[in-house]
């Protein structure tokens, strides 16, 4: 017996509906005067439990102000030789300000929507300094999940349920689509289908094979 199709989309922010975050993080080390190493290192710990990471944990999930997260993080970044420390306030909008928006992927969710499929955003944020605009958010989405209004942040399996209750649909009809490879398996322990987003093409042909629908124009 064939698989049941899909039903519903889930799709990250950076890295996803944005270009890619290795993209974005060379061009904010270079204009911030940071050592990149030292965000990657950051990050990462954030996913592994490593106590570097914790006050990314409790941001993302909106257990720490925005402006005590970004003093405590510009106190942990290394500068580049004979660049001055970060200035901390306003640190993560101007991270998030040099990452562009990735229309084939925006556009993708918009024709897999007007096909019937359910969609939802579903992204780990960070106090919610991303800068998302509202109204396009309505217009790809059903549903908006934020780590930092719900309390949960991938790879907890608790915010792919929420996300899936938000559309109506069971876990098993719904596919996440992300660029960490540890996202894609907190989705998979979730119930759900995941892909991880490389490149546009091959993610949308996937899309395309999974719901049986275009996600490109004719």
């Amino acid at each position: 017996m064939a698989a049941e199709r899909p039903r519903a989309l889930l799709l990250d922010y950076a890295g996803v509906l944005t270009v890619p975050i290795g993209e974005a993080l060379a061009a904010v080390c270079e204009s911030e005067g940071i050592d990149p190493d030292s965000v990657r290192a950051l990050i990462a710990a954030a996913y592994t439990g490593h106590p570097d990471g914790a006050d990314i944990a409790a941001l993302e999930t909106g257990r720490m102000p925005l402006a005590e997260f970004e003093a405590a993080f510009a106190s942990r970044l290394r500068s580049r030789p004979g660049a001055p420390p970060p200035v901390a306030a306003g640190l993560v909008g101007r991270m998030f300000a040099v990452l562009p928006r990735n229309p084939r992927m925006a556009d993708a969710a918009r024709r897999l929507r007007a096909e019937g499929v359910r969609t939802a955003l579903l992204t780990n944020t960070w106090g919610g300094a991303e800068g998302h605009d509202t109204t396009a958010l309505e217009e790809l989405f059903d549903a908006v999940v934020l780590s930092h209004e719900v309390g949960m942040r991938k790879p907890d399996p608790g915010i792919y349920a929420l996300a899936a209750a938000r559309l109506g649909v069971p876990a098993s009809a719904c596919v996440v689509v992300d660029d960490l490879i540890t996202n894609v398996l907190g989705a998979h322990e979730a119930g759900m289908r995941g892909i991880l987003h490389e490149d546009d093409a091959t993610t949308i042909a996937e899309l395309e094979v999974l719901f049986g629908v275009r996600a490109t124009a004719r």
